[in-house]
């Protein structure tokens, strides 16, 4: 069956489904503003496609960076609120 997980603001953050414990069909993340992050076709085996937050198709490595710079923001935003 369907398999979805959510931001704490409501937002899909992943799409997959399942068969016999297994995933099949198109898995789908997202980013928190609810563009498209990555996609995977598991059917057909194929690697991943990433997206920047503005829905362009990038390389892994960007999206890797992207990541990484979209986490540190995160934390950075917890700080400040924290210290508010």
């Amino acid at each position: 069956g369907d398999y979805k997980v959510y931001y704490e603001n409501g937002n899909l953050w992943s799409k997959n489904k399942f068969e016999n414990g297994k995933i099949v069909g198109v898995g789908k993340s997202y980013y928190e503003n609810g563009c498209l992050s990555s996609r995977t076709d598991y059917q057909n085996k194929r690697v991943p496609s990433w997206y920047d937050e503005n829905g362009k198709e990038i390389s892994q490595q960007e999206s890797a960076k992207l990541q990484t710079e979209i986490r540190l923001r995160e934390e950075k935003n917890k700080e400040n609120s924290i210290k508010n």
